[in-house]
């Protein structure tokens, strides 16, 4: 029995892609991926680095090796980077121990970015992340990898914990507000929240900028801004939780004013976030659609006092519409429903 397709999130420096192909499965080759990435990313296949999990790391293999025996699941993002053969890592050699993740002479990954809104059309959208005292490690997470993980904060807090513990110097009772042993013990615990030590120690340990937007006070604070990393990363907290921020790409405000009038009448183009708001404001109404594969639900023109709300369901390649049928019988039928699709609880984006 034949292998159910792959459907892959791809990242790249041209911006996210959903790659799904009849002829890719977990039991297809990791070459016969590289040639598709090669296709979809116009990224010659010799100079084409692939990184997945947590931190993102190199995909070392030769090629001949199944994807599943890789670690790539269904679903999965993966970071397509293009390396000339200076900074390439050569087959069976280890990844450098410098920042995890990141390398100085690599192009940016996922929700790391160096393009600016004027270089890059899009959207900043805020992706909301659960409120349970790791909200800052779970964050930073995501604009590495572009999932929402609680698992990563045990991990992170490793990082600083070791980090602290060999600089005592550095790490001192006075900056700490607690003895150096103390703090490591302290920081280790789940309920401890993390804040401008741990920004400092994660911006070094990953080799990035960490921007964080701090709405109360009204300043952004930059980690990591002197120490001339390439990339950088943008969190928002409003002084109590953190979450991150990152930019949708879209080909529409990447283009010429009279070349997307022409773009967007065409059949074949696809429509987004920037289209959803044109028509939410237009007919007067919210528009909200439902993300099944990134477990979220977007509103556009919520905040416009609309009387009215319509809801699509979006699977990151195809819309749908929803509506409801009025039954007696309906309501309970609704709930199964909903528990059976959506097991985890939906987090919201808000589009103006």
């Amino acid at each position: 029995m034949s292998s159910a397709p792959l459907a892959l999130k791809i990242k790249h420096k041209s911006g996210q892609h959903i790659l799904k192909e009849d002829a890719l499965s977990l039991k297809s080759k990791l070459s016969e991926l590289r040639a598709h990435l090669t296709k979809l990313t116009q990224i010659e296949e010799a100079h084409l680095q692939i990184r997945s999990g947590f931190p993102p790391t190199v995909i070392q293999s030769n090629g001949e090796e199944v994807l599943e025996n890789l670690g790539i699941k269904n679903g999965d993002t993966l970071f397509v980077e293009e390396v000339r053969e200076v900074n390439r890592v050569p087959s069976g050699m280890e990844v450098s121990s410098e920042p995890s993740g990141m390398e100085v002479s690599r192009e940016p990954q996922h929700h790391v970015r160096e393009e600016t809104q004027e270089q890059r059309g899009g959207v900043l959208l805020r992706r909301v992340v659960p409120s349970d005292n790791s909200c800052l490690f779970t964050s930073i997470g995501f604009v590495l990898n572009g999932k929402v993980d609680t698992s990563v904060g045990s991990f992170m807090r490793q990082i600083i914990a070791e980090a602290i513990s060999s600089d005592k110097e550095q790490y001192c009772d006075a900056i700490l507000g607690k003895p150096n042993s103390e703090y490591v013990t302290w920081i280790q615990k789940a309920e401890s929240w993390g804040g401008a030590i741990e920004l400092s120690i994660l911006a070094n340990f990953y080799g990035m900028e960490i921007a964080v937007i701090d709405t109360m006070n009204q300043i952004i604070n930059r980690f990591g801004e002197d120490m001339g990393f390439p990339h950088r990363v943008y969190l928002i907290f409003d002084g109590i939780h953190y979450d991150p921020l990152y930019w949708e790409p879209s080909d529409v405000s990447s283009k010429p004013n009279s070349e997307y009038v022409t773009w967007i009448q065409k059949a074949e183009s696809w429509g987004g976030a920037i289209e959803l708001s044109i028509l939410a404001n237009f007919y007067g109404m919210e528009i909200a659609v439902i993300d099944t594969m990134n477990q979220i639900i977007n509103r556009f023109g919520e905040d416009m006092g609309f009387p009215h709300r319509v809801y699509l369901i979006f699977d990151g390649i195809h819309y749908d519409p929803l509506y409801w049928e009025p039954s007696d019988s309906l309501p309970s039928f609704f709930v199964s429903m909903q528990e059976m699709l959506f097991p985890r609880k939906f987090s919201f984006n808000k589009y103006e």
